[in-house]
C-alpha cells in the first residue's frame, strides 16, 4: 500500500528477538571453533594479546562480515573479561 511517496507494509516479521540470540550465539560458536583451531588453543581465552590484537584488526577491517564481527567481538569481550585488559589497538 502507498500513502503518497511513503510506502505502507503490512507484513512485519513478529518478534524476532529469539532469532537474532540464535544467530548470534551460532556465529559466536563457529567462530569459536574458527579462532581455537587456527592458533591451535583449547580456548580463545588462552590466547595471547598479540593474537587477540590480530582478531580485532580483522573484526575492523572491511573484509569482516558484520555477523562474524560480532561473533569475535563476543570472543574478544571475553577474551577482555578472564585477562582483566582490554584490547586496545592503538
Amino acid at each position: 500500500m502507498t500513502i503518497g511517496e511513503k510506502i505502507i507494509m503490512s507484513y512485519t516479521p513478529g518478534k524476532t528477538s529469539k532469532l537474532l540470540d540464535m544467530l548470534e550465539g551460532t556465529a559466536t560458536e563457529w567462530m569459536e571453533n574458527q579462532v581455537t583451531e587456527f592458533y591451535s588453543v583449547e580456548d580463545s581465552d588462552e590466547l595471547t594479546k598479540e593474537q587477540i590484537l590480530e582478531i580485532h584488526e580483522y573484526k575492523e577491517s572491511d573484509d569482516c562480515d558484520p555477523i562474524i564481527g560480532l561473533a569475535l567481538g563476543n570472543l574478544i569481550n571475553s577474551w577482555e573479561m578472564v585477562h582483566d585488559e582490554e584490547v586496545d589497538p592503538l
